[in-house]
């Protein structure tokens, strides 16, 4: 542009030098001003030239030092994903339900079974699960059955996509995976002696990164269980933990884990959960309570607190009609406030958690499949941030094929609509999901290793039983 200018100052100078030269001595005149003229422009011409040399590779190091600034601002985030239990429905019979209900699972062929299958590392392909304890997440691999790694993966690109920028760094708390409220306890100190060892290594290479855990079902109360760790005497003040989001999800609420909430550890909890889920209000193994609760309630003894988030998720899905034809964006926007030509399709437990290719009730025409709805968790949460701060107890409506939230506040009556991913962003998460589908993983091989474990969980049973009848005789009669 600049030399752009310089060429047209200069032939107005000569049009204007060429106007002087009627006589000799105008045009004398003349060729002097022009030797002039172009004697002052070549310096400042060679100046320009020398700037447009050196200005691309100044403005990408300007460049480069505003991103590093700019990442280097970012709040950093540690992430941790905690699983729900191992499935109780292939144990349930007469004397394990006693023994679930006193909590007395020692030593028991579902105890030995339940541990045959946590260590199998074919149930870590349809959810974020790794081996026992707290481990980080790999969240650069692109690996068929790195189920871990997708649920990083996916949970950055929801977070951008609600346009918050953050530095996250994954993990996943391996547990037991037992009904037993006695092992949740034990679970949730080694969980915070880990949490304690971890934080300094991270600490060392940044500032003190924030903490969100991400539970589901029964993990959620191992969560909860932090907070019994976190006001016994034994730990000093400098070693207390402070968890700024709890998020969870599917969890079944208990008496003896719901007052939890009001912590002091926990700084934002947003529970989560869907009237679809028939699993989460089936604990009934106690004897205080027949069943769990869907959501947390307040009791003469038990203030709900203000920190807590409800969030009431319900799925929407176009009815599947023959010669339907497209809609213009006035036509969805009647169907949605009308709820036109619309069905219900409310996530169910599993569908909370894990990715489509798992076994275990996964509809294939669920609107977000093969996505479980935890992976949009982070969006959801993002826009009630940014759009209703102050909602406590609110009912989010997600309808995928519109691009549309409708959040209802129940203190208000109010009804929002708020944006959701478009059919582009949530079409390629879709796709990337599907990167990390295991192969020969079905029913069948799933069912064969549930039945493999328990015949060896049963054996190892007996073989304890056995040395603990034979006593220090055990090593005469040793027992295959």
């Amino acid at each position: 542009m600049e030399n752009a200018i310089l060429n047209y100052e200069r032939e107005a100078l000569y049009i204007k030098a060429i106007g002087y030269m009627k006589t000799i001595a105008a045009k004398k005149l003349s060729l002097l001003i022009l030797l002039l003229i172009t004697l002052s422009l070549v310096p400042r011409q060679q100046e320009l030239q020398e700037k447009e040399s050196l200005a691309p590779s100044q403005s990408i190091i300007l460049e480069d030092k505003k991103i590093v600034e700019n990442i280097a601002q970012l709040e950093e985030w540690i992430t941790i994903f905690i699983h729900g239990i191992i499935s109780v429905k292939p144990y349930l019979n007469i004397p394990n339900v006693v023994k679930f209900v006193r909590d007395k699972i020692a030593n028991t062929t579902y105890a030995h079974t339940i541990e045959l299958t946590r260590r199998d590392q074919f149930f870590y392909q349809h959810h974020p699960m790794q081996d026992l304890g707290l481990h980080k997440i790999n969240a650069s691999l692109i690996q068929k059955g790195a189920a871990a790694s997708a649920y990083a993966q996916l949970f950055d690109d929801m977070y951008l996509h609600a346009g918050q920028q953050m530095k996250n760094q994954y993990y996943t708390f391996g547990w037991s995976g037992l009904l037993s409220p006695r092992m949740r306890y034990l679970e949730a100190k080694i969980f915070y002696d880990q949490l304690l060892k971890e934080l300094p290594n991270i600490k060392q290479k940044s500032v003190k990164p924030k903490i969100r855990i991400v539970s589901y079902s029964h993990g959620g109360n191992v969560a909860l269980k932090l907070a019994e760790i976190y006001k016994s005497e034994g730990y000093k003040k400098e070693e207390k933990i402070i968890i700024d989001e709890l998020i969870l999800i599917g969890v079944p609420i208990l008496p003896e884990t719901d007052y939890l909430i009001n912590s002091s550890i926990f700084k934002k909890i947003y529970h989560c959960y869907s009237y679809g889920d028939r699993v989460q209000r089936m604990d009934c193994f106690s004897v205080n309570r027949m069943f769990s609760n869907r959501i947390f309630k307040k009791r003469s003894d038990f203030p709900v607190s203000e920190k807590l988030v409800q969030i009431n998720i319900r799925m929407k899905r176009p009815a599947l009609t023959k010669d339907r034809k497209p809609q213009t964006a006035d036509e969805r926007m009647i169907a949605i406030k009308k709820r036109k030509h619309l069905r219900t399709a409310d996530p169910g437990h599993s569908e909370l958690w894990s990715f489509g290719w798992t076994p275990v009730n996964f509809r294939k025409n669920f609107p977000l499949y093969p996505l479980p709805l935890a992976i949009i968790i982070p969006y959801i949460v993002s826009q009630l941030q940014q759009h209703l701060p102050n909602t406590k107890n609110i009912s989010v409506e997600v309808h995928p094929s519109y691009e549309q939230l409708i959040a209802y506040d129940f203190l208000s009556k109010k009804e929002y609509f708020l944006p959701f991913l478009t059919v582009e962003q949530l079409t390629m998460a879709k796709e990337k999901a599907e990167l990390y589908r295991p192969d020969n993983f079905n029913k069948k091989i799933y069912n064969a290793k549930i039945n493999e474990a328990k015949r060896n969980g049963k054996k190892r049973w007996l073989s304890n039983r056995n040395v603990q009848r034979m006593g220090h005789q055990r090593f005469k009669y040793p027992i295959a």
